[in-house]
């Protein structure tokens, strides 16, 4: 389990863990394209490779982070995985976005993204709603936090969900009464590959959902 430290700022408004599987590797465009905003935006940024599940992963390295850095804990956190590529400024966005924001119900910042390679798709950011979310995740797991969301209602990490852990969060959130907000200039691609967990088969999906379904669709009903 390594925590490895990619940028830090003096003060940073946002901290960035990249959580890896073990022998992954971020790539040059996630670098170049998250790096580009350090012109605008005070952030630390670490990655952490480890043994568990993607979300996991995250928490841990987020842990680790605070442990190593006297308890630091920046008021916003994203989780930005290894295989994007990021438009301008999306980031100092989706942070501006969500700092203007004086809702307390108001957890999370999302943004458009799409997947390309082995699997084509696109998700607009379009404006939370509650009803379309329980049918389906139209919500990137690349979204902004408000950091004390995440100490006090943490990411679902158990692996009966793993593929939609981030669907099972959003929801469990909802369920608590927080939702997100759209930032509409915001926009990432993430590449996929036949190792990407999206890659999965249609079953394996369908498993999940049911899963997913029956621990936090139902109760929102």
């Amino acid at each position: 389990m390594t925590l490895k430290k990619i940028h830090q700022s003096k003060n940073p408004n946002l901290l960035v863990i990249t959580p890896l599987r073990e022998g992954d590797n971020i790539s040059e465009n996630t670098i170049r394209t998250v790096m580009y905003h350090k012109k605008k935006l005070s952030f630390d940024w670490y990655s952490y490779e480890g043994s568990g599940n993607v979300m996991k992963n995250f928490l841990d390295g987020f842990s680790l982070y605070k442990e190593e850095n006297n308890l630091k804990r920046p008021q916003y956190i994203i989780k930005i995985d290894n295989d994007t590529t990021w438009k301008l400024n999306t980031l100092t966005h989706m942070y501006e976005t969500l700092s203007k924001c004086r809702d307390d119900s108001i957890a999370y910042c999302y943004c458009s993204f799409e997947y390309v390679g082995k699997v084509n798709a696109k998700f607009p950011a379009i404006p939370f709603n509650k009803d379309k979310l329980k049918k389906v995740n139209y919500i990137s797991s690349n979204s902004m936090f408000r950091t004390e969301i995440i100490e006090n209602i943490p990411p679902i990490i158990d692996d009966k969900y793993v593929r939609l852990l981030d669907y099972a969060y959003f929801l469990h959130l909802l369920y608590h009464g927080y939702r997100g907000i759209p930032c509409e200039k915001g926009y990432f691609r993430a590449d996929t590959t036949n190792n990407s967990i999206s890659s999965r088969d249609g079953e394996d999906y369908k498993e999940k959902f049911q899963r997913v379904y029956e621990d936090f669709i139902k109760r929102l009903e």
